[in-house]
C-alpha cells in the first residue's frame, strides 16, 4: 500500500505558508521596534550557518524527495550534538507545492498537528496547532522580502533555481513567528543534507509502504551526527543509544551513487563533480543498520 500526501494536512500547510501573519518584520516583544527581516536574524545567525542553508537547499531540491514520499511516512531524527531527540520529520510537496520539511519536537507533536488539520475551526476561535514545529521551505524568490533578496545578492549565496530560496521558520502552536536561533536554522540545515542522503540511499522504502525498518546515522561536512529511523515507530528495533559513538569521520555523500546529483548542490552529476576527491573517506563514512 503506497501512502498519499493528506488533503487536511496540506491545506494546514497552504495556510502556514500563505495566511499566517510574517508582516513587513518581527516582533520580538521589546520597545515596539519590528526587526527588518534578515537570514542573519539580526545578528543571531552566523554567515557560516547561512551559507550552509543555502548549500543544504541547493542539495534537497536536487534530489527532490517530495516527488515520492508522502507527509505522513514520517522518519524519526536525532542530532545530539545539537540536543534533538526524537523529533519527527514529515516531507511536504507532494503535490507540487510548499516544498520542503516540517520537523516537530516528537511523534506525538505531529499527531496533534495533524489532528488540528483535520478539525474544522470557526474563524473567531484561537489557533491551536498542538505544537511548536520548523519550518525548511523552499520558496520562490519573488516572494522573499526585499530586504532578504538583497543578502543573497550580496553573499552570492547560489540557488537551485529561482522557485528554491531556503526559508526556515520556527512557530508556536497559534501559528506565530518565533525569532530563528542559530541552532534552529543549524537544525534545519543539518536535517535536509542528511536527508537527501538517507533518501538517494532508500528511495525504495519511501516507494513501497511496508517495508523494511531502517535506522541510518550520518556524519555532516560540520561533523555532526544525524541519525534517521524510518518509519518513525521502528526506533526501538535497533539498539542505539540516545547518544551513540559517531562513525567513522565522513558525510552523507558516502551514500551518493556515480550519476547522483553531487553534495555540493552545483547540479553536477556526482562523478563529474567530487567524487575523485571524497574517494579517500568514502569507505566508511556512513552507518547503517536494518532489522
Amino acid at each position: 500500500m503506497t501512502v498519499g500526501a493528506t488533503p487536511e494536512l496540506n491545506e494546514l500547510v497552504d495556510a502556514m505558508f500563505g495566511t499566517f501573519t510574517r508582516g513587513a518584520g518581527l516582533d520580538t516583544g521589546g520597545d515596539g521596534d519590528c526587526e527588518e527581516e534578515s537570514y542573519f536574524e539580526n545578528g543571531r545567525v552566523s554567515a557560516v550557518t547561512v551559507a550552509d542553508l543555502f548549500a543544504a537547499a541547493r542539495l534537497l531540491r536536487h534530489v527532490a524527495p517530495w516527488q515520492v514520499a508522502s507527509d505522513q511516512q514520517v522518519l524519526r531524527l536525532d542530532i545530539p550534538e545539537l540536543g534533538v531527540e526524537g523529533a519527527c520529520v514529515s516531507i511536504i510537496g507532494a503535490l507540487g507545492q510548499n516544498l520542503g520539511v516540517l520537523i516537530f519536537p516528537s511523534l506525538s507533536g505531529f499527531d496533534a498537528f495533524l489532528k488540528a488539520a483535520s478539525r474544522r475551526r470557526p474563524k473567531s476561535r484561537r489557533i491551536d496547532l498542538g505544537t511548536s514545529w520548523l519550518s525548511f521551505a523552499l520558496v520562490p524568490g519573488s516572494e522573499l522580502p526585499a530586504s532578504m533578496r538583497r543578502e543573497v545578492a550580496d553573499h552570492g549565496w547560489p540557488v537551485a533555481d529561482e522557485m528554491s530560496y531556503p526559508q526556515v521558520e520556527h512557530r508556536d502552536p497559534d501559528g506565530l513567528l518565533r525569532p530563528l536561533t542559530d541552532r534552529d536554522v543549524r537544525i534545519a540545515s543539518a536535517c535536509a543534507t542528511s536527508l537527501s542522503a538517507f533518501f538517494v540511499a532508500n528511495r525504495e522504502a519511501f516507494e513501497a509502504d511496508g517495508g523494511e525498518p531502517i535506522c541510518q546515522s550520518f556524519t555532516d561536512d560540520r561533523g555532526r551526527l544525524v541519525r534517521f529511523t524510518f518509519p518513525y515507530e521502528a526506533f526501538p528495533l535497533f539498539a542505539v543509544g540516545t547518544d551513540p559513538q559517531p562513525p567513522s569521520p565522513g558525510s552523507p555523500r558516502a551514500t551518493l551513487r556515480r550519476n547522483d546529483p553531487c553534495h555540493c548542490g552545483s547540479g553536477r552529476k556526482y562523478k563529474q563533480c567530487h567524487l575523485d576527491t571524497d574517494r579517500p573517506t568514502k569507505q566508511g563514512s556512513g552507518e547503517a543498520s536494518r532489522g
